[in-house]
């Protein structure tokens, strides 16, 4: 087993490096979310630019968590809690607006819609704060991570090898989808492409101990 020289970054000052990526994807996400691709030719390609704001969010993640010496089930229990709490705060702000809106104008108010707006569809991709399906993927990510840091921290060969496993899959979907003309991820929400996801989150280790952030 190779051994690492890793710094714990909580001991340390913050990575100006991943700090500046991740205000770019910032932006870049406003853009894929403002800017129309159908408007023309030159919306599309700054829309699709803005496309790797995402993977960048997973890998920079990644790269910070799993550094980490020690990743417990309390540790990242208590992380998905805080998503969740986000995302509900959020959530009843928004659409409790959208209740006293519909209330003066005099519509009907569905009670039971309200719940799950305010509850579990923004992790699945649905409701007006279906942006939050992001969260929801984070949220597998942090359950999935004991499991995968414990499983092969301290070995630079296994986290490359981890990542290309997850790579090649993400490369055989693409090829796939080519050959038959279409995506055959479509059918998958974005919160449940884990393949995708765990794929661009090990690339931040592969990133941390090949040193090249």
């Amino acid at each position: 087993m190779n051994s690492l020289v890793t710094t714990e970054h909580k001991n340390s000052k913050r990575d100006i490096n991943i700090d500046f990526l991740k205000i770019v994807a910032c932006i870049a996400v406003i853009g894929l979310h403002t800017l129309q691709k159908n408007l023309s030719t030159v919306n599309a390609l700054i829309h699709y630019f803005c496309g790797f704001a995402i993977p960048v969010f997973f890998f920079s993640t990644g790269y910070i968590l799993l550094q980490r010496k020690e990743i417990t089930v309390k540790y990242c229990i208590k992380k998905c809690l805080n998503i969740v709490r986000v995302v509900i705060i959020w959530n009843v702000g928004v659409n409790l607006c959208i209740v006293c809106l519909k209330f003066l104008l005099g519509k009907e108010f569905d009670f039971i819609s309200f719940l799950q707006d305010i509850s579990y569809r923004p992790f699945i991709q649905k409701g007006r704060m279906w942006q939050f399906w992001y969260l929801g993927a984070m949220i597998i990510l942090y359950l999935l991570l004991p499991i995968i840091h414990n499983a092969i921290y301290g070995d630079n060969k296994k986290w490359v090898r981890f990542w290309r496993i997850f790579a090649l899959i993400c490369v055989c979907i693409q090829v796939v989808s080519l050959c038959m003309n279409a995506p055959i991820q479509k059918n998958v929400i974005q919160t449940f492409r884990v393949w995708t996801w765990i794929q661009y989150f090990s690339l931040g280790g592969v990133l941390l101990y090949l040193r090249l952030l």
